[in-house]
């Protein structure tokens, strides 16, 4: 069974009382595609900008998200 996950890829910049970061991978689609990559090969659709990092693309395939 496949699987394909609409959803957003962003960048995040964090503040919490106990840290702070920037630049941090975020946005449901990434994360939803990770967890169903637990159970199926899901395919991810969702606009990034320019700035998103490659080796995030890299690790979300080595994952069998497509």
């Amino acid at each position: 069974m496949k699987l394909l996950v609409g959803g957003i890829l962003a960048l995040d910049n964090l503040k919490t009382p106990h840290a702070s970061g920037e630049c941090i991978v975020g946005g449901a689609g990434v994360y939803a595609s990770i967890a169903a990559s637990i159970f199926t090969q899901p395919g991810l659709v969702g606009p990034t900008g320019s700035d998103f990092p490659e080796v995030t693309l890299e690790a979300l395939r080595d994952l069998g998200v497509a």
